[in-house]
């Protein structure tokens, strides 16, 4: 498994451009991910519970960009 690492938004964004394998995630809460009036695109939205049934459906070799307000 790869070390946790933190990049900002300008190299996830070099990343998808340059065709990159990169999965956002939104982490909000529920609540704030539903009152949201933006989203990134692309974006799927995990809530803490929800990390194990979905840990199967991540692309093999995907960076795995996290973001929360």
């Amino acid at each position: 498994m790869a070390d946790d690492i933190r990049i900002d938004l300008a190299e996830v964004q070099r990343k998808i451009e340059a065709g990159e394998n990169v999965l956002l995630v939104d982490a909000r809460n529920p609540v704030e991910w539903g009152g949201a009036s933006t989203k990134a695109k692309g974006a799927v939205r995990v809530g803490v519970g929800e990390v194990a049934e979905k840990i199967n459906k991540i692309p093999q070799g995907a960076l795995i960009a996290a973001y929360c307000t």
